[in-house]
């Protein structure tokens, strides 16, 4: 079984709590570095940040909202096809 789908089948708290620690875990990888001054960055001891200790910048994770929505009329469902896909993926609007 993957871990993917381990982790979905347990309790929903267990899965927002790994998910979250993944993606903070992923945030602070990729900021290593100051992006103005190029120093190493410090985690923050009070907030969820990466911080600059040579020009003082403060990063914090980005916050990118997903929304999945099923349109619905008895056994049917909505689905729709971006036009450069060629008949191999749908889309669920």
């Amino acid at each position: 079984m993957s871990s993917r789908r381990w982790i979905a089948s347990q309790d929903e708290g267990l899965f927002k709590l790994v998910g979250h620690g993944i993606q903070l875990a992923e945030f602070y990888h990729s900021h290593s570095y100051c992006g103005y001054c190029g120093n190493n960055m410090t985690a923050s001891l009070t907030k969820w940040a990466s911080l600059c200790s040579h020009c003082h910048k403060r990063y914090y994770p980005q916050i990118a909202p997903c929304i999945i929505v099923a349109i619905r009329r008895a056994d049917h469902i909505l689905f729709s096809q971006h036009r450069r896909h060629k008949k191999s993926q749908y889309l669920l609007y």
